[in-house]
């Protein structure tokens, strides 16, 4: 069959797209990659989805898209991400499927919904629950990649024999939010080196970063590495980093760690649709943006990373609004110090990757089977 798959933000292309994907090819199907316009986009999806051995499209302006899509034929059409309305156009007369971690307009149109988790399935309808698909994409890193310069995946290069606490700092899929995290991170391995001084830091950095962007964190003693994070994140003490989906990749490798969201990074990130229009207004644009992002915070009961919204309790250490570098580095120390409630976080993370865990199937598999047996 040939199947097409709609795909939208990095997050989304690299931890969703990929494993499934992958399945898909192994299953000896043809896959039409068609890559959707985003306001968190890093500009390299198109490069990184070249390399997974399929035909890849877009992004498109989506006034320009209509006339592409009409000409691509495919049996089925898979939406990882994005507004439904393009994979119904993409689909026309094929089967629809969507995976989604929630609600979303259109999915009365889907043949079939998939999600990863009951407490998912339950804000979304009438969903199929068969695990998270970024867990699949973990397992492919550790199978796909090994460091440069180790023998295996079980070294880090940075780290290998040290002794002390390994921090993992995520600085984000954009430039733009990277440029801004160096300055941060700077500031708090400042503070960390000063009252404290255990440690040695190392930066993950997204597969769509420039490779100039890591001899300026290797400068500033940051220890840069691009590798896949379920090579990297089981071997980190502590990971700081920004809400997303790189939480969820911090659950399933039992990672504690600080989600942080800092007032001053607010002018960074990107609000969607009309309300992404509005808030680019002068002056007064960032207040409303600033209003609409604590909005979403708040419907989310304060919790900012997928963990404790998954486990409506507090499991990695959050710190959202007006924060400082001294306040970020105090909170890195204090859960350092305390072993025992590291190892306890590590257990409450592993028993919620494990609750979406299918054992003797991955959920990409899982969703080819469906496919499979649906078209």
């Amino acid at each position: 069959m040939r199947i097409g798959i709609m795909c939208n933000a990095p997050g989304e292309l690299w931890g969703w797209a990929r494993p499934v994907i992958h399945e898909l090819k192994k299953r000896g199907h043809e896959v039409l990659l068609w890559l959707l316009s985003c306001p968190y986009a890093s500009g390299r999806e198109r490069d990184a989805a070249l390399n997974f051995g399929c035909e890849a499209v877009g992004p498109f302006n989506p006034f320009l898209a209509y006339r592409g899509m009409s000409k691509k034929k495919v049996d089925c059409v898979i939406q990882l991400g994005g507004d439904i309305y393009w994979g119904k156009l993409l689909a026309k007369k094929s089967p629809l499927f969507c995976y989604t971690y929630g609600f979303k307009k259109g999915l009365k149109a889907c043949q079939g919904v998939f999600t990863a988790y009951e407490r998912m399935a339950r804000g979304i309808g009438n969903a199929h629950v068969i695990g998270d698909l970024v867990k699949d994409a973990l397992e492919l890193d550790i199978n796909q990649e090994a460091p440069k310069g180790a023998e295996s995946p079980e070294e880090i290069e940075v780290w290998n024999n040290y002794s002390g606490n390994r921090i993992l700092f995520l600085p984000g899929s954009r430039e733009n939010i990277r440029s801004k995290s160096l300055f941060y991170i700077q500031e708090i391995t400042g503070i960390l080196a000063e009252e404290w001084g255990n440690f040695k830091p190392a930066a993950l950095f997204s597969p769509f970063a420039e490779d100039s962007e890591l001899a300026l964190w290797d400068e500033s003693g940051l220890n840069p590495l691009r590798l896949g994070a379920g090579v990297v994140m089981p071997k980190a003490d502590y990971i700081v980093t920004q809400p997303g989906t790189n939480t969820l990749e911090m659950m399933h490798c039992g990672a504690a760690g600080l989600v942080m969201a800092p007032l001053s990074f607010l002018k960074e990130i990107p609000v969607s649709g009309i309300g992404g229009v509005i808030t680019k207004t002068p002056f007064i644009g960032l207040k409303i943006k600033e209003y609409v992002l604590r909005r979403k915070l708040n419907r989310f009961k304060g919790y900012m990373s997928w963990p404790n919204r998954l486990g409506d309790m507090s499991i990695l250490d959050e710190l959202a609004g007006e924060f400082s570098p001294h306040d970020a580095a105090r909170v890195i120390i204090k859960a350092l110090s305390d072993k025992g409630k590291l190892m306890s976080i590590k257990n409450k993370l592993l028993n919620l990757s494990n609750g979406g865990e299918h054992p003797k199937r991955g959920a990409s598999e899982r969703l080819c089977d469906f496919i499979d047996n649906s078209v």
